[in-house]
């Protein structure tokens, strides 16, 4: 009987688990791309655009641009 209280626990948690994985990769996002200071080299960029263009679920891109001044 504790068997089966147990494993249908577990099934639970799993179908949960699973439920909110799907449904969390379904929704749009919007990617947040951030840029510090001076661009010098621009490898890291790109490769965060090229990660944000291969995800289907992410339907725009915002570029956070920190300057600092002195």
């Amino acid at each position: 009987m504790k068997i089966k209280i147990v494993i249908g626990l577990l099934l639970l948690v799993v179908l949960g688990y699973l439920f909110s994985v799907i449904s969390y990769k379904s929704k749009p996002k919007i990617a947040l791309i951030s840029v510090n200071g001076v661009i010098s080299d621009s490898t890291e960029i790109i490769r965060e655009f090229r990660m944000a263009e291969r995800d289907n679920s992410i339907k725009a891109m915002a570029i956070l641009i920190f300057i600092e001044t002195w």
